[in-house]
């Protein structure tokens, strides 16, 4: 009996464990059905497709939910730009759960507006910002643009423009507030000799403007073309972080501007040279020049008195007015009836004097009016055939020039241009006894070399044209070319006519910073009308020269060679 009781509590015990055991299976596959997703689908979409949003989902039907895949599919579905909120949540479905995506479409836009933007039009910006509008807003493509705006704002030199604020109205209106970033205030320091002024009324850039970095450098070149400074040095410092300003410090170290000389020289133009010369390129500190020059040599005499106002009439209109006597021997007079065509050595003694107006008619161009007159005397120099009759004349000519400089460096520019288109009109309504017209085009570029950033290329390009030189009386007014501010490699002056053309490439090596080497080539005409003009006349040399930096400027010797003769040059300055 007792064997029995003890076989049905063992029986009893397998019944009470196989029923827990049942029980703990059916929990556990329950838990299982409750992960296991049976389905997905989308709420809230209006204009984009449940397609194209579960395009990017990763999440499988028949999968367990993930919490990793769940916020990946998330971003993944934000990140298509269209909506403005999305959610997950689950409901039971078909033993197991459907999972739902709750998303928040963005509005439609209907229209743009950008504030605070002065420098660039909104027309541009709309372009750039490339949204469609009566669209649902692409939230992608606004962010991109937004980047894309501030990129074409540093581009066009604009470095502290930022995008401040965005916001969409429920009307559909996006607005876009920009902060261009503004210049504070400007102050000079190191100048101890020039104006405030002077420095100042070069400046483009004023408190209160956008802050340019391009017009900053275009401003410090300015300033350091007017001559007076050795080295200039911005500094931007903010201001105000909450308005984006910046205040702008300009550091100059000045340099001498003046000088008295007393000295001799040789000159392969002129012989050997004395000269006495006072020029002061910073008079009182306000960037006027006066000069005073007496030259005297072995075939020249000269004196010359100049002087030049920038800011005349309380503008930015310049004044400047020169009276000279020169008297300069030179070879080979053009004679119509001398057949023999030798020419005759001769004395040409000028003097007069003109007065000049310019005056700025745009970014980097100025306009020029000179009023000159002059008197000129030819005689025959001791030994030759006197000249013909009618060698003392007046000319009284007005010429009307038009420069474009967008030189780096106008002492020593290694990149940039200068290009001059003047036409000089003589006699007729003016008065005098000369009668003629002149024009002259004179084009120059300067390029850094591609391969070596300090060595640099120089190109001139110079024609000249004329109407009425063919009279007699005229032949100190024919174009010359030869020598070493033209041709060189063959003898001053060598070539005389009524119109020229004239072409200069040289290669500028510096070796030091006083130094420079120099490889050129030279190629030139000068005819008259009724020769007509033939490309294998042109006269062509090559050579190598050296440019010296000294207190008196900087001194140039070329070595010029042509087919029949070679010519070692002397002078000041560079070529052009």
């Amino acid at each position: 009996m007792q064997n029995k009781s003890k076989f049905l509590v063992l029986l009893l015990t397998v019944a009470v464990f196989l029923a827990s055991s049942n029980l703990v299976l059916a929990a556990q596959q329950e838990l299982k059905n409750d992960n296991l997703i049976t389905a997905i689908e989308v709420e809230g979409n209006k204009k984009i497709s449940k397609e194209e949003i579960l395009e990017v989902v990763e999440t499988e039907v028949g999968e367990q939910i993930s919490n990793q895949k769940l916020q990946n599919d998330l971003q993944a579905i934000f990140d298509l730009g269209y909506f403005f909120d999305v959610q997950a949540s689950f409901e039971s479905y078909r033993n197991g759960v459907k999972l739902i995506f709750e998303v928040v479409e963005n509005p439609d836009l209907k229209s743009l507006e950008f504030k605070g933007n002065k420098s660039i039009a909104s027309k541009k910006l709309k372009e750039i910002l490339d949204l469609k509008e009566d669209k649902l807003l692409d939230t992608n493509q606004l962010n991109k643009g937004l980047r894309e705006i501030e990129a074409y704002y540093n581009e066009q030199g604009y470095v502290l423009a930022q995008i401040e604020d965005v916001l969409m109205k429920k009307d559909g209106t996006l607005k876009v507030k920009i902060n261009e970033g503004k210049v504070a205030k400007i102050k000079i320091e190191g100048n101890e000799k020039t104006k405030d002024f002077v420095i100042k009324r070069k400046l483009s850039l004023e408190p209160g403007d956008v802050f340019n970095a391009d017009q900053m450098r275009q401003d410090l070149r300015d300033i350091y073309n007017l001559g007076f400074f050795k080295d200039i040095k911005p500094e931007l410092n903010q201001t105000s972080a909450e308005k984006n300003e910046v205040a702008l410090n300009i550091k100059v170290e000045e340099r001498k501007t003046g000088n008295v000389g007393v000295g001799a020289g040789y000159s392969s133009s002129d012989g050997w040279l004395g000269h006495f010369e006072i020029q002061e390129k910073n008079f009182r500190g306000r960037a006027q020049r006066l000069g005073f020059r007496w030259e005297v040599g072995e075939e020249n005499t000269t004196y010359e008195l100049s002087f030049y106002e920038p800011w005349a009439f309380g503008s930015d209109t310049s004044v400047s007015f020169s009276i000279y006597d020169r008297r300069d021997e030179k070879t080979g007079f053009y004679d119509p009836t001398d057949e023999t065509d030798e020419g005759i050595d001769y004395e040409e003694h000028e003097k007069g004097g003109s007065i000049t107006l310019g005056h700025p008619l745009g970014y980097d161009v100025q306009g020029y009016l000179t009023y000159e007159y002059n008197k000129t005397i030819n005689e025959a120099l001791e030994g030759e055939t006197a000249l013909p009759e009618g060698q003392e004349s007046n000319t009284r000519s007005l010429t009307s020039s038009f420069v474009r400089d967008t030189r780096n460096d106008v002492f020593n520019p290694t990149d940039g241009r200068k290009d001059k288109l003047s036409v000089e009109y003589a006699g007729q309504a003016l008065g005098g006894d000369n009668d003629f017209t002149k024009y002259q085009l004179d084009l120059r570029d300067y390029t850094p070399d591609f391969m070596f950033e300090d060595n640099s290329w120089a190109f001139r390009f110079k024609a000249g044209l004329s109407e009425g030189l063919d009279e007699e009386g005229l032949d100190h007014e024919r174009y010359r070319i030869g020598g070493p501010q033209t041709l060189r490699g063959f003898k001053d002056d060598q070539f005389v006519g009524e119109e020229i053309m004239l072409f200069n490439a040289e290669y500028r090596i510096p070796f030091a910073d006083n130094f420079t080497g120099v490889l050129f080539t030279d190629a030139g005409k000068a005819w008259n009308k009724d020769e007509g003009f033939d490309f294998d006349d042109i006269n062509k040399s090559a050579g190598v020269g050296v440019r010296f930096k000294t207190p008196m400027g900087q001194l140039r010797l070329d070595y010029g060679w042509q087919e029949e003769d070679s010519r070692l040059h002397f002078s000041i300055g560079q070529l052009f």
